[in-house]
């Protein structure tokens, strides 16, 4: 089991924040490490357990600077989730087969049309009928909304991506 306290002044008392593999503490020590004062437990709760178990998200987008825009915020905020890349549809399709992600995330962009076909070519697989399929996309036009959603994509996000809100959907469904 790993601990970790660290000590901090605040008030003109000194606390002890606390961590180890099962539990969080804060203790009020008072002016010096010697006095504890009464009542001195802030907080004591068990730390919340995440279900690491193998997620991924398959990505499939031919820009590179999209891929590592994707690939860092899953490194930040989502580390248990592997990332899966794919370029054409061909290529993703074979890997769904491979790795069986939890999240198909689609980067839709001209002159190619072939990324509103993926929908339908993944949900014909029975075995991956249900993985939510997500297109993000730079054309915010309704009319572009409405033929991803009658492509079969599940989620339409729009560039430039708002982070905080893309990061809860995310989780969301990641973080089940």
């Amino acid at each position: 089991m790993t601990h970790d306290s660290r000590y901090h002044r605040r008030d003109h008392k000194l606390y002890m924040f606390g961590n180890n593999s099962d539990i969080a503490y804060a203790l009020r020590l008072g002016r010096s490490l010697g006095e504890l004062c009464p009542a001195s437990v802030y907080f004591f709760y068990q730390k919340e357990v995440v279900d690491i178990t193998a997620k991924s998200m398959l990505y499939i987008g031919r820009d590179p600077i999209n891929l590592q825009l994707v690939r860092y915020l899953l490194t930040k905020k989502f580390p248990h989730v592997k990332l899966i890349q794919a370029q054409t549809s061909e290529e993703a399709l074979s890997k769904i087969e491979e790795d069986s992600p939890n999240l198909v995330l689609v980067d839709i962009q001209l002159p190619i049309t072939e990324e509103y076909d993926i929908p339908e070519q993944f949900k014909q697989q029975t075995e991956h009928e249900s993985t939510p399929i997500w297109a993000v996309s730079g054309f915010a036009m309704e009319q572009d909304i409405t033929r991803a959603y009658q492509s079969g994509f599940d989620q339409y996000f729009t560039k430039p991506l708002h982070l905080l809100s893309f990061t809860r959907h995310l989780r969301r469904e990641l973080d089940e």
